[in-house]
């Protein structure tokens, strides 16, 4: 491939001596079927985007440490050239955090045991980044733009907002010394402006005050104005959380807020965005950040399963409209005061430059409005109104662009038009351009032909295509479309000309020249399908077979249907009979596969990196049973079931506290905890899976609460280095406070500090106690009743006593104090570092020294996973000829049983169609694991949001095993009623064109 040659400046990225708007959008490999990767790309390519947004997770590649993996479904190399091969650019986002809701945001499991501190210069965890990006940055190196390839933007970090400036420019110096020779970004970091790194916003809009992003853009611009102004996530739309709602946790927005809010990019100046996510794709298995969905829809322009959406065909229309007049836009600069309306609630905004501009209206209400449009022309500076017939029409929620000014030729220039652009065609003597807008409204095209005569042409837009032809030295073929017809135009090559087919059809796959033949082919919906190309063949075929077509003469344009047939039925209810497995909890015996487990050690420490089932068990003798005796899980990542004496006590998530009275024997006791880690947390702060606070078993409890405390802000945070090896003086018990400021802290008292989100700050508080006489003998434990959202280190009596990272959750978390108290009095200093994405930190609610009577801390083992799992109950080739078969709908086992369900199925989809296809649960008792054919596809909760799961087109055989493992929780186990249908039914097509 030829070397390219790329510079940028403050109005935009230049190749080859050309000006480019940067319209990507971001998929994830790691996050679609191998299978799909091209055809996910080629949707992104035919939707006019130039530019592929990627990731690289670090995690994917290095599960293991020292262990690279970059085959089969990991194979960056192999993603990056099929982006090349349908011609999209690619920038790259290798990290080495990248957040994406993304399972510890991209870090590898290993890391939280090493002796780093993450996202920061601290030589251990650079170590640790230099090895990975040089492995990456091997694969990505030949496939830069400046060695032929397409990769022509490379992000370090994400997201990291608080600034920290050498921290980047030493990732930027690791990727340089590996070659990396293309201008280097950040995101959401506004701290990096002024340095060689461009930094970018991320403008996400949550509602429909666009002034808020459009202020983040011309800021951007005002602050650095020496490089393009650029949106590296932009999104209106979310993912879905656990237990959350589809299609966004965060509530919905609609299809028609992503016109108006890129539009609004446009308008303030951008001259680039990245649509986060174009194509979401599936978190498979436990790959998921913590508290996120296996889907990751985003309802996107592409979705999950590769259907195209409503927000697809808003991404072509903008994306058309870009690839035409990209140059031309980049030109202008946001200005103000040249154009204005007679109407209230349409908002006005003006790009241009000396010789042409372009007018941005936005409704962002409901009601639609009529207006007279009032603009100073270039020329003259005299004031023009249009249309000249009849008023605007503007719908509401709804945003339109008017070119002024237009040069399409040296003959023609598009003095304007009412209706917005979707394509302009240069095809030399012959010009064409696409108008759209909604059925019913009228349109008014303005033209100078031939540099002096003005032509107005008048019409309606409607369901049915019209063409017009403006005769001149040079002909003008002007196509009036209506909103839903013009995303279905697509384009191909014929003869060194670009073609359009105006059409209803879903999706135009693939085009190929033999000889002077053209054979286009088409995914096809069922029902009426129709189609338009300005090109007179002799013969059309369909599928090989000829059919008969129109061709008009006076329009220039054959037209056709496709032959209607009825697409085949695919529903598997697979709402019979399963046979079924109790799971083992291997509440008794012992074996020497179980690890001995130090209190309260994270289970990445015993090298358990994969997420998911962890067994958890100790044995406590008890002389006397007074009642009532509870028994307190303190803490544990995330969810749990607790066993005694082989009897199921209760569930819970974080922490839980049970009622044990009934379930105790006098003498030996077993104590089993089951815990499902289900992803660590994405914002890349250090959490450990599993139980990693105190369990205790008291009959009477006593707490004594802290208020009084003394506080000081330090504006900057310490080296997490310095605070665990004791090196700080406020830690000290003699360390003089007497001039820190008292504040209170209970539930009536919030000492919080409120800040600037984007900054990170750090809080000293300090209290002293004196243990009362009662509690001695007792153990003791440090409780923060409602959590904090910031990082927290615990310092008792000068001595480091521990740290907690996952405490942006804002949970309750609980410090063991045994062995750290002494008698007399204590002192206690808690270091508090602001997470960056608070405004409010430190300390606030109950915080209290709370005395139990016994303390499980001894004689703990620890396995990873459950039986089931280790014995291959999932995989194909696993003998299930011994167990009993039951209905789906029928209940088994009792309460806190795990029921393993296994069913062969036999699944065809015939050749010529797409039907990606989904599993659905409905009715499921609690919750469950999904395997199809050995992977985990799938974690459902009958709590939401979750019922339908893509089935990856890589796992489908002819004959299939679907294992679902449910956990009944409270109740017995139901599998209830389960289904294999598709989201979608298309059919490829092929039309020939013969000449």
């Amino acid at each position: 491939m030829q070397k390219r040659e790329i510079s940028f400046d403050g109005k935009s990225f230049i190749f080859n001596g050309r000006r480019k708007f940067i319209n990507a959008g971001e998929l994830h490999y790691f996050r679609i079927p191998r299978s799909q990767w091209k055809d996910r790309l080629l949707k992104c390519k035919q939707a006019f985007l130039n530019t592929l947004g990627a990731y690289i997770a670090w995690n994917w590649h290095e599960d293991k440490k020292g262990a690279f993996n970059f085959k089969e479904d990991r194979d960056l190399n192999q993603w990056l050239s099929l982006a090349e091969e349908v011609g999209l650019l690619i920038f790259i986002r290798p990290g080495p955090y990248i957040c994406s809701e993304w399972d510890f945001g991209g870090f590898p499991n290993w890391l939280i045991a090493e002796d780093c501190e993450l996202r920061s210069s601290e030589p251990n965890y650079i170590k640790h980044c230099t090895r990975y990006l040089n492995k990456v940055n091997e694969i990505i190196r030949p496939h830069l733009i400046t060695k032929g390839g397409k990769v022509f933007l490379y992000q370090v970090e994400n997201e990291f907002e608080v600034g920290d400036i050498p921290y980047h420019l030493k990732l930027k110096e690791i990727v340089e010394k590996d070659g990396i020779d293309v201008p280097i970004c950040t995101n959401e970091n506004a701290w990096v402006r002024g340095t060689d790194i461009i930094e970018a916003p991320d403008p996400y809009l949550r509602s429909w005050l666009i002034s808020e992003v459009m202020n983040k853009i011309r800021d951007l611009i005002r602050t650095q104005p020496d490089k393009p102004p650029l949106g590296l996530e932009v999104g209106t739309h979310m993912f879905t959380k656990f237990y959350g709602q589809l299609p966004f946790s965060d509530g919905y927005r609609p299809p028609e807020l992503d016109e108006v809010y890129l539009k609004s990019l446009i308008a303030a100046g951008i001259s680039g965005f990245n649509w986060y996510m174009y194509h979401g794709g599936t978190n498979i298995g436990y790959w998921t950040g913590r508290d996120i969905a296996t889907t990751y829809d985003f309802e996107a322009p592409i979705r999950e399963w590769g259907e195209l959406s409503r927000r697809y065909d808003i991404s072509r229309r903008i994306g058309g409209f870009l690839e035409s007049f990209e140059e031309a836009l980049l030109e202008t600069i946001p200005v103000e005061g040249e154009c204005w309306v007679d109407e209230k609630g349409v908002d006005v905004f003006v790009r241009k430059d000396k010789e042409k501009a372009f007018i941005f209206l936005s409704n962002t209400y409901a009601q639609s409005r009529s207006f007279k449009i009032t603009l100073k022309e270039l020329e003259t500076g005299k004031e023009i109104t249009i249309p000249k017939k009849g008023k605007y029409q503007l719908p509401g929620y709804s945003m339109t662009i008017i070119p002024i000014n237009l040069k399409l030729s040296d003959e023609l220039t598009l003095l304007y038009s009412t209706s917005e652009v979707f394509y302009f065609l240069d095809n030399g003597s012959e010009k064409l351009l696409i108008l759209y807008r909604e059925p019913g409204l009228n349109g008014e095209i303005c033209l100078r032909i031939g540099g002096k005569d003005t032509k107005i042409i008048n019409y309606t837009h409607q369901k049915n295509p019209q063409f017009i032809t403006v005769e001149g030295r040079e002909k003008l073929k002007l196509i009036i479309l209506d909103k839903e017809t013009a995303p279905r135009t697509w384009f191909f090559n014929y003869q060194g000309k670009k073609c359009p087919v105006i059409s209803n059809i879903y999706f135009l796959e693939e085009e190929k020249e033999e000889g002077r033949d053209l054979q286009l082919t088409f995914q096809v919906k069922e029902g009426e399908n129709w189609l338009k190309v300005p090109l007179k063949p002799r013969q059309v075929k369909i599928d090989g077979k000829n059919i008969d077509f129109y061709y008009g003469e006076e329009k220039e344009i054959a037209e056709f249907n496709l032959p209607e047939e009825k697409f085949p039925q695919i529903y598997h209810d697979l709402s019979d009979r399963w046979k079924v497995k109790e799971e083992n909890l291997e509440v008794a015996g012992d074996d020497n596969s179980w690890l001995d487990w130090q209190p309260w050690e994270g289970l990445e420490n015993h090298g358990f990196l994969k997420n998911g089932y962890a067994s958890y068990k100790t044995n406590f003798e008890i002389s006397e049973i007074k009642r009532p005796l509870y028994l307190t899980l303190t803490g544990f990542q995330d969810e749990a079931s607790v066993y005694l004496n082989g009897q199921y006590i209760k569930s819970g998530r974080d922490n839980l506290r049970c009622e044990v009275s009934s379930y105790v024997k006098k003498g030996d006791n077993l104590l089993l905890v089951l815990v499902e880690s289900e992803g660590h947390h994405y914002i890349g702060e250090r959490s450990f899976n599993g139980i990693n606070c105190p369990l205790y078993l008291s009959h009477e409890e006593k707490s004594l609460e802290l208020k009084e405390w003394k506080r000081r802000l330090v504006p900057e945070p310490y080296p997490e280095k310095l605070l665990r090896e004791e090196k700080v003086p406020e830690i000290s018990p003699g360390f003089n406070d007497n001039n820190r400021e008292r504040v209170r802290v209970d539930r009536r008292w919030d000492s919080r500090l409120f800040k600037n989100p984007y900054e990170e700050c750090f809080l000293w508080y300090r209290t002293e106690i004196e243990i009362p006489a009662d509690y001695k003998g007792k153990n003791l434990a440090l409780e923060f009743e409602e959590g904090i959202r910031d990082k927290i280190y615990l310092f008792v009596n000068g001595k480091f006593s521990g740290q907690r990272e996952n405490t942006f959750l804002g949970r309750s978390f609980v410090f063991d104090l045994d062995d750290k108290i002494k008698d007399g009095k204590n002192s206690i200093a808690l270091g508090i570092k602001a997470d960056r994405w608070v405004t409010y930190y430190g300390l606030h609610g109950t915080i209290k020294i709370s005395a139990y009577d016994n303390c499980l801390n001894k004689g703990w083992k620890i396995k990873e996973g459950i039986s089931g799992q280790r014995k291959g109950y999932f995989k194909p080739d696993f003998d299930d000829s011994g167990w009993e078969e039951v209905e789906a709908a029928q209940k088994k086992g009792s309460a806190g049983s795990l029921i393993w369900f296994r069913k062969r199925v036999k699944i065809e989809v015939p050749s010529s169609y797409i039907a990606p296809l989904r599993l659905t649960l409905k009715d499921t008792s609690e919750k469950a694991l999904i395997y199809f054919n050995g992977t985990l596809i799938g974690r459902y909760s009958e709590k939401g949001a979750q019922e339908d799961f893509y089935i990856y087109e890589d796992l489908i055989k002819e004959e299939n095993l679907i294992t679902i493992l449910v956990d009944g929780r409270e109740s017995a186990a139901r599998l209830g009623r389960i289904s294999i249908s598709p989201y979608y039914i298309a059919k490829r097509i092929k039309v020939g064109l013969l000449f």
